[in-house]
C-alpha cells in the first residue's frame, strides 16, 4: 500500500510541476537586476546568457515583451518612463522591468551661474526642477533588498525647446553647453508594478511578444545613438519616446496600440501630456529619427539572428567562434565580472551623490537656522 501511495504521489509529482513552474517566474537576478544597471551592460548580459554554459544558459531566449507602458510622473518636473512587462515563454506570471533616462549631477558652480543669468521666477523653477532631478537617498539596507520599488530619480526634464527664446539674460554657450554635457544615465531595473500606482499611465502597447533581447538592443542603439544628457534635446523625454515609437512603427496591428489617459481636466492634461513639461514640447521626437534607428535596430537584430547556429540551438557570435573554445570560455566569463564592476560601481556613485546631498540639506538647515536667530535677534533689537 505504501508502496502504491508512493508512486501515485511521484507521478502526480511530476504531472503537477510544470503547472508549478508556470506559476512561479524563477527570474534570474542577470535578467531582471535589483539595481539600476546601464542599459549597455544589460543588453551585454541577455546577448550573452545565450552561450554560457551556466544556469542561464536558455534563459534569455525564453523571455518575451509582452507589454510595453509609458508612464509620467504626477509631480515635478514630470519624468517619464517605461515599464516593461516581460513573460517567461508566454506564459504567466509576469516581471517587470523599469527603462529610463536620468542624468548624472551636474557641478553646482554650473548650475549656479546658469541660473544667475535667468530671470529669477524662471530660475526658481529650473532649480526646482534639477533638485528634484537628483537620485533619492538609498541606504545600503535597501540597495540589498531582495525586491524594492523603483528608485523615483528623473532625469532633468525642466528645459526647453530650442525655440524658446530668453527674454532678458542669455546664458552662455560655455555654461550651457557643461551643463548639458553630462553622460546619461540609462538604466535597466526590476520594479514592482504595485509601486506605480501614483504615476499617469498615457500609452500601453500590447506586443506580439518580441523577444526581450530584441528590447534589450533596441534601448542600447537608442542609448548610443545620443549618450550625453541634454536639457533641451535628448532628455528621458526623448529616450522613452523614441523607444516607444520605434516599437509602434514596427507593430504589426494598430489595435496593438492603446492609449490610456484618465485625466478630465484640460489644462492639466496638456500640462501633463506625454513628452512635455510644461506644455512645451521638450520630447519631439521627429519622423526622420524614428525612421534611422528604426533601420538602425533592423539591420543589428538581424545580423544577431543571421549568426551561426550550435547544435544546441544557442547563437554564437563571431568574436567567440574566431578565439576557440579555449578562449571562448575565458570571454564569457569575463563578461560577468565587468557588468558586476559595473553595476558595483553605479551603486556606489548613487551612495555617494545621496551623501552629498544629505550634506548639503543639513547645511541648508543649519543656514536657516543661523538666519532665522539673526532675523529674531535684530527683531528683538527693533522693538527694544
Amino acid at each position: 500500500m505504501s508502496s502504491f501511495w508512493y508512486k501515485s504521489k511521484s507521478l502526480f509529482s511530476s504531472l503537477l510541476q510544470p503547472l508549478f513552474d508556470f506559476m512561479t517566474l524563477n527570474a534570474p537576478e542577470t535578467l531582471f537586476p535589483q539595481q539600476p544597471m546601464p542599459v549597455e551592460s544589460y543588453e551585454a548580459i541577455v546577448a550573452g546568457t545565450n552561450v554560457l554554459n551556466g544556469k542561464d544558459k536558455e534563459a534569455a531566449k525564453n523571455y518575451f515583451v509582452k507589454e510595453i507602458r509609458l508612464y509620467k510622473c504626477k509631480s515635478h518636473p514630470y519624468h517619464e518612463y517605461l515599464i516593461i512587462e516581460v513573460t517567461y515563454r508566454n506564459h504567466s506570471p509576469s516581471a517587470f522591468l523599469r527603462v529610463e533616462r536620468t542624468r548624472t549631477q551636474p557641478e553646482e558652480a554650473t548650475e549656479e551661474e546658469f541660473f544667475k543669468r535667468l530671470p529669477r521666477p524662471l530660475a526658481e523653477t529650473f532649480r526646482a526642477a534639477l533638485k528634484d532631478a537628483q537620485p533619492e537617498n538609498t541606504d545600503d539596507s535597501t540597495v540589498e533588498e531582495a525586491t524594492y520599488p523603483p528608485p523615483v530619480t528623473p532625469s532633468s526634464s525642466s528645459s526647453q525647446t530650442g525655440k524658446f527664446h530668453w527674454d532678458f539674460h542669455s546664458p552662455s554657450s560655455a555654461s550651457l553647453k557643461t551643463l548639458n554635457g553630462k553622460p546619461a544615465v540609462d538604466t535597466v531595473i526590476s520594479v514592482n508594478p504595485d509601486s506605480l500606482t501614483d504615476d499617469d499611465l498615457w500609452v500601453t502597447l500590447e506586443m506580439n511578444h518580441i523577444p526581450l533581447a530584441q528590447l534589450a538592443c533596441l534601448a542600447k542603439i537608442v542609448h548610443d545613438e545620443d549618450p550625453i544628457y541634454s536639457v533641451f534635446r535628448h532628455q528621458c523625454y526623448w529616450y522613452a519616446n523614441l523607444i516607444m515609437k520605434v516599437i509602434e512603427k514596427d507593430a504589426k496591428k494598430k489595435s496593438e496600440r492603446r492609449v490610456v489617459n484618465d485625466n478630465d481636466n484640460n489644462m492639466l492634461r496638456l500640462a501633463r501630456a506625454r513628452g512635455t513639461w510644461w506644455r512645451i514640447p521638450v520630447g519631439k521626437v521627429e519622423k526622420k529619427m524614428v525612421e534611422m534607428i528604426s533601420e538602425k535596430f533592423k539591420k543589428t537584430w538581424d545580423q544577431r539572428m543571421t549568426d551561426p547556429i550550435t547544435s544546441s540551438g544557442n547563437a554564437v557570435h563571431h568574436d567567440f567562434r574566431e578565439t576557440g573554445a579555449a578562449n571562448e570560455g575565458d570571454a564569457v566569463e569575463e563578461n560577468p565580472r565587468k557588468v558586476a564592476e559595473l553595476t558595483e560601481m553605479l551603486a556606489e556613485e548613487r551612495r555617494g551623490r545621496a551623501e552629498e546631498r544629505r550634506a548639503w540639506e543639513e547645511e541648508r538647515r543649519a543656514r536657516e537656522e543661523a538666519e532665522r536667530r539673526l532675523q529674531q535677534a535684530l527683531q528683538q533689537q527693533a522693538q527694544a
